[in-house]
């Protein structure tokens, strides 16, 4: 039983803290309904960017612009103007930027190949990295260590002498 009122008092708390976010005009503005979609605008509408400076497709943005671009777009179409007339204007008006993907003629297609050409370069890269770092290693391991040199008694008597006489000096 007392857990029960425990929960009870905790529940009401955070209905009391929510209450005021749900009455506030943010909270309003967020639960607006969803864009209309007009099925004869939408092809045009994804292909352009909204000027409000939000960057998101027209055909997906809630604000004053993008209703105006998306009235000035069906305005346009239920004159007869065809789509790629209506793109040419917006781009003349707003310049490529208002364009939602790079066009694939001139400068452009290097937006559409320069990521590709950089991962297949940088595999390429590391293709003949790893391969070179194998075959040093393989070379190295087929290699067979050169004999060591042994030194004759008298040789070997003098550097005993030496190494005897600097560790009784310095240890």
């Amino acid at each position: 039983m007392r857990k029960l009122g425990l929960w009870l008092a905790v529940s009401a708390a955070l209905a009391g803290l929510w209450a005021p976010l749900a009455a506030s005009p943010a909270y309003a503005e967020s639960m607006k309904p969803p864009v209309e979609i007009n099925r004869q605008t939408k092809p045009v509408e994804e292909q352009l960017v909204c000027q409000c400076g939000c960057t998101m497709i027209v055909a997906v943005c809630d604000c004053g612009t993008a209703d105006q671009m998306r009235a000035d777009i069906a305005a346009q179409m239920d004159a007869g103007v065809p789509p790629a007339t209506i793109m040419a204007g917006y781009v003349a008006k707003y310049g490529e930027k208002v364009v939602a993907y790079p066009v694939k003629k001139g400068f452009n297609w290097t937006a559409w190949i320069t990521p590709f050409a950089a991962v297949g370069a940088g595999a390429l890269l590391l293709y003949y990295l790893l391969h070179a770092w194998v075959n040093r290693h393989q070379v190295a391991a087929r290699e067979e260590p050169e004999p060591v040199e042994r030194l004759d008694a008298e040789e070997e008597a003098a550097y005993g002498d030496r190494v005897r006489e600097v560790l009784r000096k310095y240890f």
